[in-house]
């Protein structure tokens, strides 16, 4: 069974990141990682 990540469905390998989800932490790909982490940090910048 392949290991795929949870938002964009693309096959995982090594590069693989765990990411909270809600109760559970899900796995992501690098790419979705840096997007989810760049996206809460300019939201959290907004809030200032």
């Amino acid at each position: 069974m392949e290991v795929r990540c949870y938002l964009c469905d693309e096959e995982l390998d090594k590069n693989a990141k765990p990411f909270k989800i809600g109760m559970k932490e899900e796995l992501i790909c690098n790419e979705c990682y840096l997007k989810t982490v760049n996206r809460r940090k300019t939201l959290d910048e907004g809030k200032k």
